[in-house]
């Protein structure tokens, strides 16, 4: 279900203008703090040393395993059948 949205009008009498700054204030504060958040997590995610140590043993075996493939099929080009 959709969030009812709260529209302010800049014209309400009821709200002055300095309220009307403060909130515009701290959202910005808020996305600033969101992005920054997004930018470390992303930063940490795609840390390339940490992803090849973990990664290490699979990436070792699948380029293994692709060399051992391209071998025979090199291999297979200098023989008759």
């Amino acid at each position: 279900m959709a969030k009812k949205r709260i529209e302010v009008s800049v014209m309400d009498p009821l709200l002055p203008v300095e309220a009307l700054v403060a909130h515009a204030e701290q959202q910005r504060k808020r996305i600033h703090h969101d992005i920054a958040g997004l930018r470390a997590s992303l930063r940490q995610a795609m840390d390339a040393r940490k992803l090849a140590r973990e990664n290490l043993p699979a990436a070792c075996g699948t380029v293994g395993l692709l060399g051992l493939i391209l071998g025979y099929r090199f291999g297979g080009m200098f023989t008759r059948d």
